[in-house]
């Protein structure tokens, strides 16, 4: 999972306060996430914990 590099409606599954995958309602929204290949996700500029988790 990398958190903050889903463009609106290209997230991969549940989060942020909905159920589906293609929910995300804004670009690069910290909550949503999306799968990406294993060392991606940091050079994408996501996150690979979800905001306010610890690490």
């Amino acid at each position: 999972k990398c958190y903050g590099i889903a463009k609106a409606g290209q997230n991969s599954c549940a989060a942020n306060g909905h159920s589906c995958q293609g929910q995300a309602k804004a670009d690069n929204d910290p909550a949503e996430w999306k799968y990406v290949p294993k060392g991606e996700c940091e050079a994408a500029g996501g996150k690979t914990s979800a905001p306010g988790s610890a690490m």
